[in-house]
């Protein structure tokens, strides 16, 4: 492996082995029948990891020239690193640029996922609640097997 490769690996580690905070920033990949949860501290760090490191995330046998994807997706996140444009919307810019690699499920902070009323952030607190019908904000009680259901990998 190369030094970029070796970083990638560690850092990408890193960021899926890390214990969220309810202000860490996150988002969520899914290909080839895994799904993975990666965390980061700060919006900042979320950026630049995806920056980094997106293009490259899928485990399977590449079937894409990952450089130029690599470089779309430097001009696609311009608006997020420079302006305020909602991390939530990372999947729906960058989802396209990835075509054929890991598309990313969600983006935003945990906080998000604990007590959002978006359709992913309700089905993720029905899922860990055994899929009983309750999508209602997690409780102080359930924060730890909440984070187990969201631990890295998930099939």
């Amino acid at each position: 492996m190369n030094d970029h490769a070796d970083t990638r690996e560690a850092e990408s580690e890193a960021a899926l082995s890390r214990i969220p905070t309810a202000e860490s920033w996150g988002f969520c990949v899914a290909g080839d029948g895994l799904r993975g949860f990666f965390w980061l501290e700060t919006r900042d760090e979320l950026l630049s990891f995806v920056s980094h490191h997106i293009a490259w995330l899928d485990q399977q046998p590449v079937r894409v020239d990952v450089a130029p994807v690599h470089a779309r997706i430097q001009q696609v996140l311009t608006p997020f690193i420079d302006g305020d444009e909602p991390v939530a919307r990372l999947p729906a810019v960058l989802n396209p640029v990835l075509q054929g690699l890991t598309q990313i499920e969600w983006a935003g902070q945990l906080s998000d996922l604990l007590t959002g009323e978006s359709e992913y952030s309700r089905s993720w607190r029905d899922r860990s609640r055994g899929e009983r019908g309750d999508d209602s904000p997690i409780r102080p009680g359930e924060l730890d097997t909440f984070l187990d259901s969201i631990s890295f990998p998930i099939f």
